[in-house]
């Protein structure tokens, strides 16, 4: 009893208290805040991996899109000097060498389709390299959508 004053009087360290529970109750409530916030933050990392996810096919999209505006392109070209356009690959890829023009495609000679050329851009498109010449630049161009 040597340290409660007599008549029922705190001492003055005491009377502080109050207020040190007050602040230490809104601390506690805060972190309550801060732990129900925390709660929602499985189902929007989820979200988050599902928009990653759909993001993962726009390459091959892509890539499809544009091998099919090449396609519609190289299917106009009727006459030799006409453009051809590249096919993507399906990683989005462009082959080191394509034929610039219908002929490069359809005619033997330099600077044209040849036997090796034929059988990398068959490999590049995943084709069956083998055949004759004469068969890869049809296989080549059935893919690449010009009509013989």
């Amino acid at each position: 009893m040597g340290d409660i004053p007599v008549g029922g009087v705190l001492p003055a360290a005491f009377a502080t208290l109050p207020a040190a529970i007050a602040a230490q109750d809104a601390a506690i409530a805060a972190q309550g805040a801060a732990i129900a916030a925390l709660a929602g933050l499985p189902a929007a990392i989820a979200a988050q991996g599902a928009a990653i996810a759909a993001l993962a096919g726009l390459p091959a999209a892509i890539a499809a899109q544009g091998a099919a505006i090449a396609r519609s392109a190289n299917g106009s070209a009727t006459a030799g000097v006409h453009a051809l356009q590249p096919l993507p690959s399906g990683a989005g890829l462009l082959p080191v060498w394509f034929p610039n023009i219908r002929s490069q495609l359809t005619l033997g000679g330099p600077g044209n389709l040849t036997n090796p050329r034929a059988t990398a851009l068959l490999a590049f498109y995943g084709l069956a390299p083998g055949g004759t010449l004469q068969i890869k630049r049809l296989r080549i161009a059935n893919y690449v959508g010009v009509r013989l």
